[in-house]
Order: structure tokens, then C-alpha cells, then sequence
């Protein structure tokens, strides 16, 4: 209307309501009635029609009232138009909200569909692999109790041939040993018998030896007078003794210068050659004195044995 290639926001209005007329099938007029010109291009020709009316009709200012009281009406229709092409406008774009704001939701709710499909397509794999998973690791297990239970059957077995064959060689320690004791047992009873027939016989020993304590002692007393007699005669034997003793001494004396004396009449018959009857008759001397000596010195002997 204002030739400007833009519309301004009357303008735009009053285009959709001319679009909405059209939609409903009604017929659009050739020109725009005073009804629908916006407020401020109904002002705009207003001023120049009364511009053309001062200078065509002087008879026109008789009805600017009434024309003034029209133009407020429309103006007022006009803006309770816009109004309701305003909020319709609003309803119609809070609608175009809902509508994008229900696609979007329902997008998002369709992606979410789909990620919670995937999820849980993915969590359904997982677990498939998963159980996948623990069913070889069950086998394994199983296989491996399977190993163990025979790696442990068979040490129970050698554990038992084990046991057998300890219980077997200890059966057989057990006999030998019983056998032993036994033998043992044998042997002590025959110690004992022995022992027992010795005890007999020395307590029978023992009987003999206090009867000779007994006589012995008895005899002690008879003992002990000739004890007393042998002691005067030890004094007696003693006295003798060192007498026998002396003239031993002297007799040795005696030997010592007479076999000094032998040895020099030996050498001095060698040398003069000496008849051999004195020499026999030294020798016989010699001899004779060595037999006395003897006898002393066994008699001194006795003493000393005496004492």
C-alpha cells in the first residue's frame, strides 16, 4: 500500500487476514475498504482527503463529525482485528512451538528409543558374551576340578599303596619284633630260672659262710691267745732278726773280701801257676761261706714274713 517493498507489522497483519479470507473462499475486493486500511495509513488519507475536500467542496466541513465518529469506529474495529489477528498470530506460532517442540520431542524420544535399543541390543551381546564367557570359563573349571580330582585320586592311591605297603613292612617289624620279644622273653625266664636256681644256691652258700662266720668267729678267740703268743715270740724272732741281720752283714763283708781275695788268688795263679788243690780248698771255703749266707738271708726272709 505504501509502495515500499516491505511490510511493516499492520501491513503484514492485514495480509494474513487477507490470506485467511482467501483460504475460506471468500472473494477479495479490488480495492481495500476504509474497514481494513491500517490506523496509520487510514490517517494518511484521511489528511489528504480533506485536503482535496477544502479545495473542491466548502459545503464538505458540515459532515467532518460524523466522518470522524466513523473513522474512530473502523479505527477501533481495525485494532480489535489486529488484536485478534495478534493473539491468533501468537496461537498459531505457540501452536508451530508445541508442534516443533512435540517433533522434537518425539525425536529425542525416538533417539532415545533407539540408543536404549542399541544399549540394550549391546548390553544383550555383552552378556551373550559374557554368559559365553563364564560358560568357558565353567568348562575350564570343570575341566580343571576334572584334572585335579584325578591328579588327586591318583595321589590318594599312591597315598594308600603308601599306606599298605608302611602298614605291611610295620606288621612285618611288629612280628619280628614280637618274635624278638618273645626270644627276650624266653631268654629272661631262662636267666631268671638260672638265677633263681643261683640265688638257691647262694643263699645256701650264704647259710655255709655264716656257719663259718660262726665258727670262725669262735675261733677268733683262740686265735686271738696264740696271737698273743706269737707276739713274745715275734719279739723273740725280732731280736734274733737283727741279730742274724748283723752277722749277715758281717758274713757279706766277709763274702765281699774273700771273693776280692778269690779273684786275686785266681790271678795269681794264673800267673805262678798254683797247685790246684789249694785252690779247691779256697773255693770249697768260698762255697761253704756263700751256703751260709743263703741261709741267713732266707731265715731273715721268713722273719720278715713272720712280722
Amino acid at each position: 500500500m505504501d509502495a515500499d517493498g516491505r511490510l511493516s507489522c499492520e501491513e503484514f497483519v492485514l495480509a494474513l487476514h487477507l490470506c485467511d479470507l482467501a483460504r475460506a473462499g471468500e472473494t477479495l475486493p479490488p480495492t481495500l475498504p476504509p474497514n481494513l486500511v491500517p490506523p496509520t495509513l487510514r490517517r494518511a488519507r484521511n489528511n489528504s482527503l480533506s485536503a482535496t475536500s477544502d479545495q473542491g467542496d466548502p459545503m464538505a466541513g458540515l459532515s467532518q463529525v460524523t466522518f470522524e465518529d466513523k473513522r474512530k469506529e473502523n479505527f477501533e474495529k481495525g485494532q480489535a482485528e489486529l488484536d485478534r489477528r495478534r493473539k491468533a498470530l501468537l496461537e498459531i506460532q505457540k501452536k508451530e512451538q508445541e508442534e516443533r517442540e512435540r517433533k522434537e520431542r518425539e525425536e529425542r524420544e525416538k533417539q532415545e528409543k533407539i540408543r536404549l535399543e542399541q544399549e540394550r541390543k549391546r548390553q544383550e551381546e555383552f552378556e551373550r558374551q559374557v554368559e559365553r564367557q563364564k560358560e568357558i570359563e565353567k568348562a575350564k573349571e570343570e575341566e580343571r576340578k576334572r584334572v585335579q580330582e584325578q591328579r588327586e585320586a591318583a595321589r590318594r592311591e599312591m597315598e594308600r599303596q603308601r599306606q599298605l605297603e608302611w602298614e605291611k613292612q610295620r606288621n612285618q617289624e611288629l612280628q619280628n619284633q614280637r618274635q624278638k620279644q618273645q626270644e627276650f622273653v624266653l631268654s629272661l625266664k631262662a636267666k631268671s630260672q638260672a638265677l633263681s636256681i643261683e640265688l638257691s644256691q647262694k643263699e645256701e652258700k650264704v647259710k655255709e659262710l655264716s656257719c663259718q662266720i660262726s665258727e670262725t668267729r669262735c675261733g677268733v678267740t683262740s686265735v686271738k691267745s696264740v696271737i698273743d703268743g706269737m707276739r713274745a715270740t715275734r719279739d723273740q724272732n725280732l731280736a734274733e732278726y737283727n741279730k742274724l741281720k748283723a752277722l749277715l752283714k758281717q758274713r757279706n763283708q766277709q763274702v765281699v773280701a774273700l771273693s776280692q781275695q778269690k779273684a786275686k788268688l785266681e790271678a795269681q795263679g794264673k800267673l805262678q801257676g798254683k797247685d790246684s788243690a789249694e785252690e779247691k780248698a779256697d773255693v770249697l771255703a768260698f762255697n761253704n761261706k756263700t751256703i751260709v749266707v743263703k741261709n741267713l738271708k732266707d731265715k731273715l726272709a721268713d722273719l720278715d714274713e713272720q712280722k
